[in-house]
């Protein structure tokens, strides 16, 4: 196995650019951060930040895939239930983020990135698997969220990650 010092210090300045966000959006409003606000935070040069990303929503993005990733496998009947929980709890603690995230420009981002990540999982069960039905698994998984997360419907994290399954699964 060869190490790679070049890929490994690209792999640390991704990771710490992604934790710089999750610190800037536990702290302020997504629309209030800035790029300079994430290299000062992150300790970069802007050149540097420019290598990983083209935006700060590129950031917020990647920052969101391991959460659209459990999404994904729960419409695929991938998703070990104690995964999901753990992601759902994790969303359900930073509500009032995810609030304004699903509620903004981005959510048509993730939307689309969550469909491409269900349309992928499924077509290796199935290469028949339909792009619209992803889509609309997208959706309403990500409507869900928004109405949990804003409080329209109440429920502890077990049961919201239950209704996930049950919504998501392919029949």
């Amino acid at each position: 196995m060869t190490h790679n010092p070049q890929a490994h210090r690209s792999s640390a300045t991704r990771e710490t650019i992604l934790e710089a966000m999750a610190h800037l959006a536990s702290e302020r409003r997504y629309a209030a951060i800035t790029i300079v606000d994430l290299i000062d935070r992150a300790g970069i040069g802007r050149s540097t930040f420019y290598e990983h990303f083209g935006n700060k929503d590129q950031v917020l993005l990647a920052l969101l895939d391991p959460i659209l990733l459990q999404l994904a496998n729960a419409a695929s009947n991938r998703a070990p239930r104690p995964a999901l929980q753990h992601v759902v709890r994790h969303v359900w603690e930073r509500r009032q983020l995810f609030r304004v995230v699903l509620g903004s420009r981005i959510a048509v981002r993730l939307e689309q990135r969550l469909s491409d990540l269900i349309l992928e999982r499924r077509r290796r069960a199935d290469p028949g698997q339909s792009a619209l039905l992803a889509a609309a698994t997208a959706s309403g998984q990500l409507a869900m969220l928004r109405s949990w997360t804003g409080g329209a419907v109440p429920m502890p994290v077990p049961v919201f990650a239950q209704q996930l399954i049950l919504f998501s699964s392919p029949q």
